[in-house]
């Protein structure tokens, strides 16, 4: 099943990608005042909105992480062609962290992939750095990194500050956001979505 989730404030874009993709359902991500104007999307796709602050950078992350579990398993295309462009850069964010893939549709062009298509770049996080994102909720804490092997660092998931003799980490801003894919990601044991090694 081929599943697009949209994030639109119109149907335009959704409706040129019908040229293209055989969509079976279509998840619109969209603001409560543009819910009426996605009136001609083919009636024989079952459609299903998610209403949000289309203001909110986290939110829709959250929201697209949400969808891709829902439909895990499908064939999930997010279309980034339609909506504004803090909403496009969020799907943007979920799409590369979740590994599905994301796509741009120019006027009277094929879609344009935007990314590299890489499955579930969560699942090659080693142990170490799935612990030290989920650990005491993402807040500070002390650990003894190897910062010439520390993947989170080296991402820039995390920073170290010198407190003394002791390393104090904490997570960035796009640790921040890597950390809701983690914790979203069914596929990884129990034991690391938990912080437990």
């Amino acid at each position: 099943m081929i599943v697009q989730i949209a994030p639109a404030g119109s149907e335009g874009a959704i409706l040129d990608s019908l040229n293209y993709y055989n969509i079976d359902r279509i998840h619109i991500i969209t603001h409560e005042d543009l819910k009426n104007d996605f009136q001609n999307i083919p009636k024989h796709i079952p459609i299903e909105f998610h209403i949000i602050d289309t203001f909110d950078f986290y939110f829709i992350i959250q929201k697209i992480a949400d969808i891709y579990q829902k439909e895990k398993g499908n064939d999930i295309y997010v279309n980034i062609t339609g909506g504004s462009n803090l909403l496009s850069a969020a799907s943007y964010i979920a799409s590369f962290f979740i590994g599905v893939k994301c796509f741009y549709l120019p006027k009277e062009s094929e879609p344009i992939p935007v990314i590299p298509y890489e499955e579930n770049i969560i699942e090659k996080l080693d142990k170490k750095i799935v612990k030290m994102l989920l650990q005491n909720g993402g807040g500070n804490f002390k650990s003894k990194i190897d910062k010439t092997r520390s993947k989170a660092l080296k991402m820039g998931l995390i920073q170290i500050e010198k407190e003394g003799n002791t390393n104090i980490v904490k997570l960035t801003e796009r640790g921040k956001l890597f950390k809701v894919f983690i914790e979203e990601s069914k596929s990884l044991p129990e034991n690391l979505r938990q912080g437990r090694i």
